[in-house]
């Protein structure tokens, strides 16, 4: 609840050329820098990469290089850049 109302409720003012605007309210989203921000896209992430793990165990996708990872590898993942690697046929990746 209290993320909720962090990401809903936030009042920021703009800096141009060193000259202060009026508060504004925000209504979605962290601001740049906001020390909340990396713990979010910490449990975006994780919740992602579950996700792709369980959808390769279930068989909806396929990983590459399955001979050399069980299932194939569906991802990769380091700081904030996210690559996901599956074999789809063109039928698949446009449904």
């Amino acid at each position: 609840m209290w993320i909720k109302k962090i990401l809903e409720g936030g009042r920021v003012r703009v800096n141009i050329n060193g000259e202060r605007g009026e508060f504004f309210n925000t209504y979605r989203g962290v601001t740049q820098g906001d020390p909340l921000s990396p713990l979010l896209f910490n449990l975006v992430a994780d919740a992602l990469a579950n996700m792709l793990d369980r959808a390769r165990a279930a068989g909806d996708i396929k990983g590459l290089v399955p001979h050399l990872v069980d299932g194939g590898l569906t991802h990769l993942q380091y700081a904030d850049d996210t690559v996901i690697l599956w074999q789809l046929k063109i039928k698949q990746s446009v449904t």
